[in-house]
């Protein structure tokens, strides 16, 4: 087997987006040995993720939250 898939040093760790948090959290602490080993830990983190609260939506989960949004493309006509 090939040599194990390695995350290069955070290069900002004060960083607060939610991307470098997956990179902090995640991607940074892992050694993947294959792509789909990455794939499938990133995966099972943003899907964790989404279903958490969070303090800056009230508690709520990104989930619940999204739930709440309308489809501005959305242009059917209730029945009469």
């Amino acid at each position: 087997m090939g040599s194990p898939i390695v995350a290069p040093a955070n290069p900002r760790p004060s960083s607060k987006s939610w991307f470098s948090k997956l990179k902090q959290r995640c991607v940074w602490r892992e050694e993947f040995e294959t792509l789909d080993e990455a794939r499938t830990k990133i995966n099972t983190y943003i899907n964790d993720y989404h279903d958490r609260p969070h303090s800056g939506l009230g508690y709520k989960t990104p989930a619940a939250v999204a739930a709440t949004w309308q489809d501005p493309i959305d242009q059917s006509i209730p029945a009469a």
